[in-house]
């Protein structure tokens, strides 16, 4: 799906949403905090002796509304977003506003990430 910001592309996912100017150390930074927090809470759930495959069962279910295989640059999108309880930034000031919400600074924190 070319029109992806973050598709899979056979063996490894593309991050397409970057100028090449930009730096992608912010951005991966984010991704591979997101990601490792992912894996912690399967990590537990298996731990504590909850199948694999009903944690990932579990897990695919609650998040289904965010698959999307649809053209994500449509003024349609937006609105499907919304309908499916996932939230948008539209602007890059607005985004990085957020990074520094209550949510946003638990996450990092409990990953061991950006602390002093």
């Amino acid at each position: 799906n070319r029109t992806s910001p973050f598709p899979y592309g056979g063996n490894r996912f593309e991050f397409r949403a970057a100028g090449s100017s930009q730096n992608m150390a912010p951005i991966n930074t984010v991704l591979n905090t997101l990601t490792a927090e992912g894996m912690k809470v399967i990590a537990d759930r298996i731990e504590a002796g909850e199948g694999a495959q009903t944690v990932i069962a579990d897990i695919l279910k609650s998040s289904w509304a965010s698959v999307f295989n649809g053209d994500g640059y449509s003024a349609s999108w937006p609105e499907e977003a919304k309908a499916k309880g996932l939230w948008s930034i539209a602007s890059s000031v607005d985004a990085i506003s957020s990074l520094t919400s209550e949510k946003n600074v638990a996450l990092f924190e409990s990953m061991g990430v950006l602390t002093a």
